[in-house]
């Protein structure tokens, strides 16, 4: 797996906070540094929420390099989850993805997470669909059967990898069921997406739920060259030395 330098983590999430804040009301946490953090916890805050329910910034490159990046990653920002296996539950989660033009999400699919993707701002996302078919220990798209999805609260019918749009002067919202392979890509100047799903499984629970079809790591390995400036959804307890 590459190795990814803060810097750039930090850098990405930068021009992510341009994107989302023209359009969205993030916590003010959002723009906390480590030592702010520390400082409110210090003074009563109680981050158990947002720690066992992998609340905040989301940073990968399902990985692959820094200089592929701008083809494949994502930046994401979870605003509320729930976990079972910690008693939270809250049984949906909300969540907004900034895809830069032309960067994707691989195929991957869930195996519970049933999930609203729609369309916020910027360019139209470009979507592609299909069940997945299992080749030894990976997948590829099964382009044996169609399917039939909900596209903006309507049945519709899609051909297997066909390509699709959401946004702007299209439908702006798809429901994937769970078990669907799905690949999304950003449209021009970057496309911001809202997800409203059931719980999304990722981080501090027992069993993952998401699977990629060429096995990318969901996250990723960061060379501290600066101090961070923002914390990760996935890096609390050990950034912010609480349980």
């Amino acid at each position: 797996m590459e190795k990814i330098k803060r810097s750039f983590v930090d850098e990405q999430i930068r021009l992510a906070l341009e994107a989302l804040g023209r359009s969205q009301v993030l916590p003010k946490w959002a723009r906390w540094t480590p030592k702010m953090w520390q400082e409110a916890v210090r003074r009563g805050m109680d981050p158990s929420e947002i720690i066992n329910c992998g609340l905040g910034w989301d940073f990968t490159t399902f990985g692959v390099s820094e200089r592929m990046f701008p083809k494949t990653g994502l930046v994401a920002f979870t605003l509320s989850n729930g976990n079972p296996d910690k008693e939270y539950p809250q049984e949906y989660c909300q969540k907004l993805l900034w895809l830069q033009e032309g960067q994707s999400i691989p195929w991957h699919h869930h195996k519970d997470k049933r999930e609203d993707i729609y369309h916020i701002a910027g360019g139209r996302l470009r979507m592609q669909v299909a069940r997945p078919k299992r080749i030894r220990e990976k997948f590829e798209a099964d382009k044996t059967e169609n399917l039939i999805l909900s596209l903006e609260n309507a049945p519709r019918e899609f051909v297997p990898c066909g390509e699709f749009w959401v946004g702007k002067e299209c439908p702006r919202r798809i429901r994937l069921e769970p078990g669907i392979g799905h690949l999304m890509t950003g449209g021009c100047g970057g496309t911001l997406l809202g997800e409203v799903s059931s719980v999304n499984k990722e981080v501090g629970v027992r069993v993952q739920d998401n699977t990629f079809w060429a096995g990318n790591p969901r996250y990723i390995n960061i060379v501290a060259d600066v101090p961070p400036r923002y914390v990760l959804c996935n890096e609390y307890a050990e950034l912010l030395k609480v349980a």
